[in-house]
């Protein structure tokens, strides 16, 4: 039996092996050109492919399911095929924006001048472009900005000029229009404000319209200041003064002519606007016999006095053998030389001289009081009142010489209604003491 190994492979076999694994064989000529052959074919069929717009996906999809029998190309219709060369873009419309010079259309640099722009060297802040440290030919130039407003591209902002910080500071108008009506300053200061003209010219237009207002409201009212003041004038002249023989006095008996004719003459002659009747009243009141004091004045010239009298009680002659009368308070109303029989008549240990209007002291003015509620059966019957300046004794006499004994000048009403009852009860009673101090009366 021969060895197996020692039988050589047939060629043919081999040939079909080589082609299932792709790898070409390294010996024959043969298989060498069909090698290169094959990759040909490929390399078409990927250049056929790839001008259809097939992609290698799909051709391995179609790989994966070749049965082994022929292929077959698939041929798709679709649009013609867009030339890869690029047509240049229409450039996008930039508004250029000056110093006070209007808004106007220009060309948005393209990038290849950008891209030059930007090898070039930056000035230097207030220096020049040549690098050279001399005066740049642009200084004084304003600076522009450029904002495009193309709808495909984003919002670029181009910048023409230093943007570095410079000495001075522009002013940039926008204007949304192309008519280039943007008003330049006419004078620095406005620059330096930076104020925009129109804006500033606004504003001045509504203040004069503010000043224009007021100084309307400011006549209109001195118009009428003045016209009150006109009007006070007229009715404060002489020809609305009180008049003398339209001045009535009421109520006045016992009170000092002469000194209500001293208010009288104050009221004469002042304009009745301006007739002070509350001075007037406080004069009238400031008389001893007065008590209370209306002054009324009447447009356009009259004026009437109303006067209330106080009402005289007693009296008590003074050192100075002079009567003063006194009113249930004390006060003196008048001084006299001869006796008011019409008054009851005080006495006492220690009269003094007083004043009118002065007050008397506290004895003095309790018997006043007193001789105030007497009745009029009692009042006829009473000769004198005796009476110290404390008031801790009190004594009234009767013209039958009966003496009434009050005590303390204290709780005089209950004490004058005990003497009410006693001289009642005893009509024929003798003259004699009668005590009242106390509720124990006795005869």
């Amino acid at each position: 039996m021969s060895d197996p190994h020692d039988h050589q492979p047939d060629p043919a076999a081999l040939d079909e092996l080589q082609r299932a694994f792709d790898d070409p064989p390294a010996d024959t000529d043969e298989a060498s050109a069909d090698r290169s052959a094959q990759t040909d074919a490929e390399s078409r069929r990927h250049e056929v492919l790839s001008a259809l717009g097939i992609d290698d996906d799909i051709e391995d999809l179609a790989a994966e399911h070749d049965d082994g029998g022929p292929e077959e190309i698939l041929i798709v219709e679709q649009d013609p095929l867009v030339d890869p060369t690029p047509t240049p873009a229409t450039p996008p419309t930039v508004i250029r924006i000056d110093d006070y010079g209007g808004s106007v259309l220009v060309d948005a640099p393209r990038p290849d001048e950008a891209a030059e722009s930007e090898q070039g060297a930056a000035p230097a802040p207030g220096g020049s472009t040549d690098g050279g440290g001399g005066e740049a030919d642009d200084i004084g130039e304003p600076s522009v900005i450029a904002i495009a407003d193309h709808e495909d591209l984003p919002d670029a902002v181009y910048v023409e000029g230093d943007l570095e910080g410079s000495g001075s500071r522009n002013i940039v108008f926008i204007d949304d229009d192309d008519t280039g009506d943007a008003i330049a300053p006419e004078i620095d200061r406005e620059v330096r404000r930076g104020i925009e003209p129109r804006l500033r010219e606004r504003r001045a237009a509504v203040k004069r319209a503010l000043g224009r207002k007021r100084l309307r409201w400011l006549l209109f009212g001195t118009l009428i200041v003045l016209v009150a003041v006109g009007v006070l004038a007229v009715l404060g002249s002489g020809l609305f003064a009180i008049k003398a023989e339209n001045v009535t006095v009421i109520g006045v008996r016992y009170a000092d002519p002469d000194r209500v004719d001293a208010v009288v003459d104050d009221l004469v002659g002042t304009p009745s606007l301006l007739a002070d009747t509350q001075a007037a009243e406080e004069q009238l009141e400031a008389i001893p016999w007065v008590d209370e004091a209306r002054v009324r004045v009447s447009f356009p010239n009259t004026a009437t006095i109303e006067i209330r009298e106080r009402a005289a009680m007693t009296t008590y002659q003074g050192p100075d053998q002079r009567y003063r009368v006194l009113d249930r308070d004390g006060r003196v109303l008048a001084v006299l030389d001869g006796y008011p029989i019409a008054y009851v008549l005080l006495s006492g240990p220690d009269p003094v001289d007083l004043e009118p209007g002065q007050f008397a002291p506290q004895g003095y003015a309790a018997a006043s009081e007193l001789a105030k509620n007497l009745t009029t059966s009692i009042r006829g019957q009473v000769a004198l009142i005796e009476v110290t300046s404390d008031g801790t004794r009190l004594t009234m006499y009767l013209d039958d010489g009966t003496e009434v004994r009050f005590g303390a000048a204290r709780d005089l009403f209950n004490k004058l209604l005990r003497l009410e009852t006693a001289l009642a009860n005893n009509p024929d009673r003798e003259p004699g003491v009668i005590d009242v101090s106390t509720s124990e009366v006795t005869l």
